[in-house]
């Protein structure tokens, strides 16, 4: 009877051993098969997601000095010209004097969006600020540089937003280490506008806009007074080391 007992108490705790063990061996598949489902979900969407944004920017200090009085916007920190001689009642030239300044209103942050095809074209945005001010009185504050989405089709592309006057051929736009960027030779504006650019073939391309003011004046009422937008279009060639193009732009204040 003791032996009976003893080979059903073991019998018994081998039967449970065993089922535990099964059950454990049921809980780590459906863990794995967890697992597994989570990971190939995310794969999945990491493959549906179609958005990817970068974020860009920089600190920028500015120390500069001028032998001579001249004029700039932003407190002279974009240069454009020396100032005229103005003689005071001894014949001195009191324009003949130097300056020195500081800003780090250049300083800039952006972010650039690539999104999902709308009507077979692929889109890119861009929003970039500085704190360059958008008047002499708003210097330091905060300014609004591009805020533009592009549909790009094989030879069309869409533009809207603001951003860079079409004027303002990249290509060209010289590097160098004053903000002036070339002014007041070299075109440096940003607009609002609509601009379609179509490319002819490999090397000619014709971009037609409408424009309005926004960018380095406080005072838009003329240009929405007129009723009409301005209006651009240009041809353009471009190699691979050479650009040319003729442009015109026609506006009514």
């Amino acid at each position: 009877m003791n032996r009976t007992k003893k080979s059903l108490i073991i019998t018994l705790c081998l039967l449970g051993v065993v089922n535990i063990s099964a059950q454990n061996q049921q809980v780590s598949k459906k863990n794995s098969d967890s697992l597994a489902i989570i990971q190939t979900k995310t794969a999945e969407a990491s493959k549906e997601s179609s958005v990817k944004v970068n974020f860009y920017g920089f600190i920028r200090h500015d120390a500069f000095y001028d032998t001579r009085q001249n004029i700039g916007a932003g407190e002279n920190i974009v240069p454009l010209y020396p100032r005229d001689r103005a003689l005071d009642i001894n014949g001195v030239d009191i324009n003949d004097a130097p300056k020195f300044h500081m800003l780090s209103v250049v300083s800039r942050a952006g972010i650039n969006v690539k999104g999902p095809e709308v009507l077979g074209a692929k889109t890119n945005g861009i929003l970039e600020g500085e704190f360059f001010g958008s008047t002499e009185a708003g210097i330091n504050e905060f300014r609004l540089g591009h805020a533009y989405v592009t549909l790009d089709w094989k030879t069309t592309q869409l533009g809207v937003g603001q951003y860079w006057h079409p004027m303002v051929i990249l290509d060209c736009l010289p590097n160098v280490v004053n903000y002036s960027t070339g002014s007041p030779i070299f075109a440096l504006n940003r607009n609002p506008q609509i601009r379609l650019t179509q490319k002819l073939n490999e090397n000619f391309k014709i971009i037609a806009a409408i424009n309005s003011q926004r960018d380095f004046t406080p005072n838009t009422t003329p240009y929405r007074d007129s009723g009409l937008p301005s209006s651009y279009l240009q041809i353009q060639y471009k190699s691979k080391s050479f650009v040319a193009g003729l442009a015109g732009q026609y506006e009514i204040l």
